[in-house]
């Protein structure tokens, strides 16, 4: 169902999985202030539901697709950064310099060409390229898999990975160790055995 308001951006719920959509396709999903007001009630409103495990964010331009943990793309999408064709600066696109090799963020920030997805694909920025009919089914897909994974799990997993990437590796591993205490001593690491033995899914409840 839709956020309150404009139906600008829908939020859809289905199990454990969410769908963030953006919806204004008259305006090619263009921003504004209003739409990243409701961008911020959609995340606050996930992030407070403790049976949302994963959520899908769909029609996300350059910007956005780089805060998303795993991408998938249709094969006829094409990303680019053209600020410099504008005069204009791109201190937010400075994540890429962790997520693709620094010859192509190069090519990226300093060309402006859009790039088309199956490069982006060949580089490791995107997970799956598909045709577009393929692309929601896809990506449910993944986020199905997601969904049965144990979640305190999946969090702490992400959460490690990003302090590592901050601090470097040998206090990355430090902070791991800490931040998977969590899961080490929560009901979960007991259902997830106990469901293996008994041969059946996992109950998850995320402590």
């Amino acid at each position: 169902m839709p956020l309150e308001g404009p139906d600008v951006l829908l939020y859809e719920k289905k199990d454990h999985i969410v769908t963030i959509t953006i919806n204004r396709p008259e305006r090619m999903n263009a921003l504004t202030i209003e739409l990243y007001d409701k961008l911020d009630e959609a995340w606050e409103r996930f992030n407070q539901d403790d049976d949302a495990f994963v959520a899908i964010w769909t029609a996300a331009g350059f910007q956005f697709s780089m805060m998303c943990d795993l991408k998938v793309a249709a094969d006829t999408a094409r990303f680019g950064v053209g600020e410099v064709k504008v005069g204009r600066g791109t201190p937010w696109a400075i994540p890429v310099l962790w997520q693709m090799p620094l010859p192509i963020a190069f090519e990226v920030l300093m060309m402006g060409n859009p790039v088309p997805a199956q490069r982006m694909y060949d580089v490791g920025w995107v997970n799956r390229v598909v045709p577009l009919d393929q692309l929601m089914p896809t990506a449910m897909e993944l986020a199905q898999v997601l969904a049965e994974n144990a979640p305190l799990s999946i969090r702490c997993a992400k959460e490690a990975m990003y302090k590592a990437m901050d601090v470097g590796r040998k206090e990355g591993i430090e902070a791991a160790k800490k931040i998977y205490e969590k899961v080490y001593n929560s009901e979960d690491a007991i259902e997830g055995p106990r469901a293996f033995a008994e041969k059946r899914k996992p109950v998850w409840k995320g402590r």
